[in-house]
């Protein structure tokens, strides 16, 4: 299980995170993932804060739109987890307020999870920066038309297919395959425009081994 405790800053979190992407190259993927128990009891600085002592979502402790002002300069997309049963991401709140990424469905943005899967899961399988739009499978040079998103499933760590029929593939032993995965990501949510698309892909060598 999780739990959380202790003093908790978001202001001063908030001004690292700035201070790397002021420096981080051009190419950056602009993703953040901010993990706390969700209770500031810091307070900050830049906003005009008013003194306080340290208390558990203090006003002064809530206050940085500036620093959130400026990532959205930089177009950072922000997903806030609440780590342990007892943190908090109530509507209005620190974790909240820092999330831009908002279930399409919900609207609901920060998420709270409890245990180490349910942190993995939420870092492997949320679609923050960009949605998959297309795959291609290219055996030999080959394109397998059958093999598209239509047919394989998304999960935390990948793809899975089912059973297909590839063409072009040697099966004998010791025959190099050349196997090709292509997948077009599409990051401001139009897949007609073609300028903010990003192709990723990968090759690996299958080894025939049928005598």
């Amino acid at each position: 299980a999780m739990r959380s405790g202790g003093y908790t800053h978001f202001d001063d979190a908030l001004d690292k995170v700035i201070e790397y992407y002021q420096e981080a190259p051009v190419d950056r993927t602009n993703l953040l993932f901010f993990l706390s128990d969700g209770i500031p009891n810091v307070p900050g600085d830049g906003d005009n804060e008013e003194p306080a002592s340290y208390q558990n979502n203090h006003p002064a402790a809530l206050m940085y739109d500036s620093e959130l002002a400026i990532l959205d300069q930089y177009d950072v997309q922000r997903m806030a987890i609440g780590v342990g049963s007892g943190s908090d991401i109530r509507e209005g709140y620190g974790l909240d307020m820092i999330d831009n990424t908002p279930d399409d469905v919900t609207g609901e943005k920060a998420i709270k999870v409890t245990t180490t899967d349910q942190l993995t899961d939420a870092l492997l399988s949320n679609p923050i920066v960009s949605q998959i739009i297309d795959l291609e499978l290219v055996v030999n040079g080959v394109t397998q038309p059958q093999v598209d998103l239509s047919t394989v499933s998304s999960g935390p760590t990948g793809f899975s297919f089912g059973q297909f029929i590839i063409s072009g593939l040697n099966a004998e032993k010791g025959a190099l395959n050349s196997v090709t995965a292509s997948v077009t990501m599409d990051f401001d949510g139009d897949a007609s425009t073609v300028d903010d698309q990003q192709v990723l892909t990968t090759t690996n060598d299958i080894i025939g081994a049928l005598y």
